[in-house]
This record gives C-alpha cells, sequence and structure tokens, in this order.
C-alpha cells in the first residue's frame, strides 16, 4: 500500500503536521485475496491444516513498530509476528518456526543468532480489553477468529546495535526463509523544509511523527494500516500592545503516544497488557524516555520590525524537560533596547534606550502583522539545510492608537466656541524708555503724543464695540 507524499503546506490555518519521511509498505503472501469468508465456508485456522503442511502457506499477521529519538538520532524497531496455531486432530500445532524468520534492514540480512526473539503465547478470550486491534483480530480482512492459542514473536533491534542513524535507514523487511510470507516497509525523504501556518487567538501546533506503525494482515497485499504517533507542540504568542513586551511566547511539546501512560512493563494489571508484559524487550525500548533535539523559534520579522537588527537575540528559557517528565516547555524572551524612529515609523536598535522588548509605536493602530520563524533540527548534523523551518503568521489587532488628535486614546480638545475681542494695551518698559532716549536723544513732548494717540486709539475701540452691539 503507497502512502501519499506531503504536499508542501503554502498556508494552513492554526496547526500543521511536518512530515520528513514517507514510507511505501508491501505484503506478499501465498494465501490468495479470495480466500475470505464470504468466498470460502471454512474456517482457515480450524482447517487450513492442509495449507500449511502440504502448500507451505502460514497463516501469519504482525507489525513493524519503529519509534525514533530526536536527540540523536536514533531509533528502536521491533518485528511483531502474530501466528495462531492450526488444529490437528485434537492438538494445536504451531505454524511458524523461528529458524525460519529472516529480517533485513538496508537490505543487510541480521543473524538470528546475534539477536533475541521473545516469545509469548496468549489466547483470544484472556483480557481481550488489553489487546489492540490488531491482537484481537478487530483489524482484519478475515471476519474469522482463531479460536485456539496464538503465538507472538517479538525481535527488537536498536539503531546502536544496527550501527546506523534513523535519517539512514531506508528499508525494513521480514519475511521467512521460503518467500511465503514478505513484509516490507521502504522510506525516503520528502525533502520539504518550508513550512507555514496562520495562528488563531496567538496560538499554533506543530505536529511531527515520532513513532509509525505498520499492521500486515493474513492476505497478500494485505496491508491493514498505517499509523503514525506524533510530537504536539503547541506554541503561544503574547499580545503584542503599546507597552513593551520582553516575554514573546511559550511552547509546550509532548508525546501523542504518551508512554508515562504505560506503568511498567512488569505489571500483570496494567491497563495497557499488551505487549509490554509479554514481551520485556519490546517494553524496555518502547518505554524509554525522549527528548527532543535542538528546536525553538529562532528570529522575527514584520514591517515595524523591518529596520532592527537584532531580530535574532532571541533567549530561550527551559521550563520542564521531556525526558524527566511529560512535557516540554519552553519561554522565548526578546530584551535588545529599542525605541521608536519617527523618520521610518517603525521599531528602532538604541544602546542608550531604556526600555528594551517590542511595542507597537503610539501613533499606530489596525492590523500589526508578526512573523515567528520556528525551526527544528531533523537530523543530527550541523548542516542548515536540513532543518526544517515553520513561518509563523501572527496579527494583532490594535483598536486605536494612544497618541492622536481624532480618534487616539489620548487626543486633542478643539472648542470652536466665538472669542471676545479684547482691547490692546499699549505700554513701554520704563528701562527701555531710559535706554532708548539714552541712544537717541528726542523731545520729550514725543512721549506725549504718544500717550495721547493711544487713549484716543483706546476710545475709538469702544466706540466700534458700542455700535456693533447696537447693531446686533
Amino acid at each position: 500500500m503507497n502512502n501519499p507524499v506531503v504536499e508542501n503546506t503554502t498556508a494552513q490555518i492554526n496547526k500543521t503536521t511536518i512530515e520528513p519521511y514517507h514510507f511505501i509498505t508491501k505484503k506478499i503472501s501465498k494465501w490468495s485475496n479470495a480466500i475470505k469468508d464470504q468466498d470460502y465456508k471454512f474456517d482457515i485456522y480450524k482447517f487450513g491444516d492442509y495449507y500449511v503442511n502440504n502448500l507451505g502457506y502460514q497463516i501469519l499477521r504482525g507489525r513493524i513498530d519503529v519509534r525514533r529519538f530526536f536527540n540523536n538520532d536514533a531509533f528502536v524497531v521491533a518485528f511483531v509476528i502474530i501466528a495462531p496455531r492450526i488444529q490437528d486432530k485434537e492438538k494445536w500445532e504451531k505454524t511458524i518456526n523461528t529458524n525460519d524468520i529472516i529480517i533485513s534492514v538496508n537490505n543487510k540480512i541480521i543473524d538470528n543468532k546475534a539477536v533475541k526473539i521473545q516469545h509469548a503465547e496468549y489466547t483470544l478470550d484472556y483480557r481481550p480489553d488489553t489487546l489492540d486491534t490488531l491482537f484481537n483480530f478487530q483489524k482484519t480482512s478475515i471476519s474469522r477468529k482463531p479460536e485456539g492459542p496464538i503465538d507472538v514473536y517479538s525481535v527488537v533491534l536498536t539503531s546502536q546495535q544496527l550501527g546506523i542513524k534513523f535519517s539512514e535507514l531506508n528499508s525494513l523487511i521480514m519475511q521467512s526463509s521460503d518467500n511465503a510470507e514478505i513484509w516490507e516497509v521502504k522510506k525516503s525523504d520528502n525533502k520539504i523544509f518550508n513550512y507555514r501556518v496562520s495562528a488563531i487567538d496567538d496560538k499554533v501546533k506543530i505536529k511531527i511523527p515520532e513513532r509509525y506503525q505498520f499492521d500486515f494482515g493474513e492476505l497478500n497485499n494485505d496491508t491493514l494500516s498505517t499509523d503514525k504517533f506524533y510530537i504536539n507542540t503547541e506554541i503561544s504568542l503574547k499580545k503584542l500592545s503599546h507597552k513593551n513586551l520582553n516575554h514573546l511566547a511559550t511552547s509546550k511539546s509532548w508525546l501523542e503516544d504518551d508512554v508515562h501512560k504505560y506503568k511498567g512493563a512488569n505489571e500483570l494489571e496494567d491497563e495497557y497488557f499488551w505487549p509490554h508484559f509479554w514481551l520485556s524487550d519490546y517494553g524496555t525500548q518502547f518505554l524509554k524516555n525522549s527528548s527532543l533535539p535542538d528546536y525553538g523559534i529562532k528570529n522575527f520579522d514584520g514591517p515595524v520590525w523591518s529596520n532592527l537588527t537584532t531580530k535574532s537575540n532571541i533567549n530561550k528559557k527551559i521550563q520542564h524537560n521531556l525526558y524527566s517528565g511529560s512535557e516540554d516547555v519552553v519561554e522565548y524572551y526578546y530584551n535588545a533596547p529599542t525605541r521608536y524612529d519617527y523618520s521610518t515609523k517603525t521599531i528602532i536598535d538604541d544602546s542608550d534606550s531604556d526600555t528594551n522588548g517590542l511595542f507597537i509605536p503610539y501613533s499606530q493602530a489596525g492590523e500589526i502583522k508578526t512573523s515567528y520563524n520556528w525551526f527544528f533540527k531533523n537530523k543530527y548534523n550541523n548542516n542548515d539545510a536540513d532543518l526544517i523551518k515553520v513561518q509563523i503568521l501572527n496579527k494583532n489587532l490594535i483598536d486605536k492608537p494612544i497618541l492622536d488628535f481624532v480618534n487616539g486614546q489620548i487626543s486633542l480638545s478643539i472648542s470652536d466656541s466665538p472669542i471676545e475681542p479684547k482691547l490692546l494695551r499699549y505700554s513701554l518698559d520704563t528701562k527701555q524708555i531710559e535706554t532708548y532716549i539714552k541712544m537717541n536723544p528726542v523731545d520729550p513732548s514725543y512721549f506725549e503724543k504718544f500717550r495721547k494717540i493711544a487713549k484716543n486709539t483706546e476710545k475709538e475701540a469702544k466706540n466700534e464695540e458700542k455700535n456693533s452691539n447696537t447693531i446686533s
């Protein structure tokens, strides 16, 4: 079954799913697709001994389970084989010999003598609620279910044992020695590195797969499902305003397949009985705590911040760690000194400023756009070309500017009431008169004349005011 390649996202709302890899699965079996209950009215689990013993058919189902460990590009893989026993007269006979199991990774066959094959046995009537849909046969292409004992085998391999990284993993194959059964998973890079997501209510969610499960049924071409479990990262952006802001965002990351819900591999009463109780190696490896690689908000941008040169000066503070708890909690701060530049109408750097952080200019309002560039180190190397980048688009709506003479939070009140005319009073400072006389000797009668002119002017002004009142 081919899994579709994820198309590059242009702009999704609120959440985006990053798919660094895509997988192709193949299931080959001697059982024809025609072997279904609606075509053959017999129970292949009860009367299938002829096919198994004489024709080399095997009645198998199973899973290839892969989990990533991001911090060092490691992984663990489990090959799980479920083999219902066939009834031969009064006995239930096993249908598989572990010596016939061939496992290969990146087309290299793994020596069976160098690995541990764990075995367990169960029946469908024992604690069925603890089994997932593959092991209780609800997920199936055949409606009949086995009535007798069921054997389950598990081979768990780590990247350290295999000597390869997850980024180097290309193929996983389980097959029988006579090729009656072949399960194959092929992995390849998607080569999609840039994503965009728009925030809603200042929040976005980013999902990255950390575990892949491929379930195979009994028939030919019978890939039952491909399931992915994700690391969820929710980023809460702080609202920008006219006040200086240093705390830009907080992110929380947690595993969708929460390994902490498993109380332990050896607790019989554990709610999640399969497969951690039966197969301790499986439980030990898959219950290990994981830690994340280098990731987070790298910088920001936007029209108001276009002239800032310190947009990458973001401090990252880790509050909780996924390895030691149930989630990663990281806070992001921007503490560079800034001020408003009136000529460019943008926020600029200013080492002499008493304030720091981001703020909306007092004279601006409306839709303020800011983009935050988030990155995720998908491969354990120093090649920036392999970084996965997500541009987070956010908009802050500012209702009113602080300073605006028309509609600002602080506005200028202008009154259009009539202004009453006032009489002009003429006066000369005595010191100015003395200085003037010393510099320019004049006749004292000049000042008497000035006094009379001023007096007449005052009288004329009063008459004009009186006439004006009479006309109105």
